[in-house]
Order: structure tokens, then C-alpha cells, then sequence
């Protein structure tokens, strides 16, 4: 059975392309930072193609633009740039996104099936 140290190895010898498609197929920023704090060689990958990894991620949250609303109005309403957003601010994101989406299906639940049973 490999060890842990090989299995990383071999992960390292997979083509740059190979190591950006596991960075987008990871579900969370928390993944992502997780993964690019193993090695050098990974975190090196997050560092030059971060745009298209978050992009990737951001793809994900339905209700990312306000998402991203909120984080810059939780910033002194400063506009936001991609190239912008540290690693902090990318899990901050995260976090509005989850928290918005939590918000909706409680809407959605809660409220809408009581204004549709008054509207006849």
C-alpha cells in the first residue's frame, strides 16, 4: 500500500491542467486553501490561476452576485475587483453566499406557501 508521502508525489507529477481541474471540482475555498497549503508545488498552482479557480467556485453559488454585494457593502461599499479578493475575502464570499441561500429556502418554506394559500 502507497504511503502518504507517495501518494503526494504522484499527485505532483500530474500536468499543471491536471492540478487546476482537482483545484475546481474541490467544493469549498476552505478545500481550496486546504489543498494549497500542502506543498509549494500546489500552492504555487492556487497562486497563478487563482482567477480561473475562483471563477470556477463562484460558478457554483447561485446567488454569487449578491454575494458579492454584501461583501463589498461589508467592506465600506468599496467596488470589487476579482484580482481583489484575498483568501479571506473569498471565504468571507463563501459565507455570505451560504448565509443567502439559507435566507431564500427559509423565505421559500416559511412565507411563500402561507401567501399562496391567501391569494385565492
Amino acid at each position: 500500500m502507497p504511503t502518504e508521502r507517495a501518494v503526494r508525489l504522484e499527485l505532483l507529477t500530474f500536468p499543471t491542467e491536471l492540478l487546476l481541474r482537482i483545484y475546481e471540482l474541490l467544493p469549498s475555498f476552505a478545500d481550496i486553501f486546504a489543498l494549497g497549503a500542502t506543498c509549494h508545488t500546489l500552492r504555487n498552482v492556487w497562486k497563478q490561476h487563482r482567477t480561473a479557480i475562483v471563477k470556477e467556485i463562484t460558478d457554483q453559488f447561485e446567488c454569487y452576485p449578491y454575494a458579492r454585494e454584501l461583501l463589498a457593502f461589508q467592506r465600506n461599499g468599496a467596488p470589487l475587483e476579482q484580482s481583489d479578493l484575498s483568501d479571506r475575502c473569498l471565504a468571507k464570499l463563501a459565507h455570505n453566499a451560504r448565509r443567502i441561500d439559507q435566507a431564500i429556502e427559509t423565505i421559500e418554506q416559511n412565507h411563500i406557501p402561507g401567501l399562496q394559500g391567501t391569494s385565492s
